[in-house]
């Protein structure tokens, strides 16, 4: 986290508050549910797996955590700050708010890919993903027009060397739809990319 807001140290302090109240949270569901709803415990998150939340079970687990922490370790410093944005274009701007918005980490923004060809020796994408060989283009006739040639050629060389590239229109940008096919697809590539 930016400027290292000492979470864990916060979160060890007041550990047993902050079981206690999630304790008292799940037991007074406002809903009253049987075992889990959108008011105690189900998110967008974590729907694929609902039907086997149980708040009950849950605060009696959470009970089984009601004593001081022991700090085995001290947890090292992440020194890898989180980069600072260099999105130019108002649509680029945009794409990192959606990326944000659904926990999508770990690109970096105007970031220089080498192609090793002489006629195009490197590329420019809006967001990288160097570990998932993934590069995104925010592409639209208001702030890039389209060289459509020369956008297939990069897009060529970059799968010659294992990479995939999204191109994503500006006009998509506003469509929710569209955001979740280009969300999708760059979600399946970052899985599918070697840890």
């Amino acid at each position: 986290m930016r400027g290292g807001s000492g979470i864990l140290k916060q979160l060890m302090k007041r550990w047993k508050l902050v079981v206690q109240r999630t304790i008292f949270n799940l037991e007074n569901c406002p809903n009253d549910c049987e075992t889990s709803c959108y008011s105690c415990m189900n998110t967008y998150w974590n729907q694929t797996f609902q039907d086997e939340l149980d708040r009950n079970k849950a605060a009696d687990i959470l009970r089984t955590y009601l004593t001081d922490p022991v700090e085995e370790e001290t947890i090292p410093a992440n020194h890898k700050q989180e980069r600072e944005s260099h999105s130019a274009t108002p649509p680029e701007r945009g794409f990192e708010v959606i990326l944000k918005e659904n926990r999508i980490y770990g690109y970096e923004t105007q970031k220089k890919v080498d192609l090793g060809d002489s006629d195009i020796p490197y590329t420019i994408p809006d967001f990288v993903f160097k570990e998932a060989k993934l590069a995104i283009f925010t592409d639209g006739n208001t702030f890039h027009p389209p060289n459509r040639r020369r956008d297939k050629l990069i897009d060529m060389l970059l799968e010659d060397m294992g990479w995939k590239s999204i191109r994503i229109l500006n006009s998509d940008l506003d469509d929710p739809v569209m955001q979740q096919i280009y969300l999708k697809e760059i979600t399946k590539r970052l899985s599918s990319a070697p840890r």
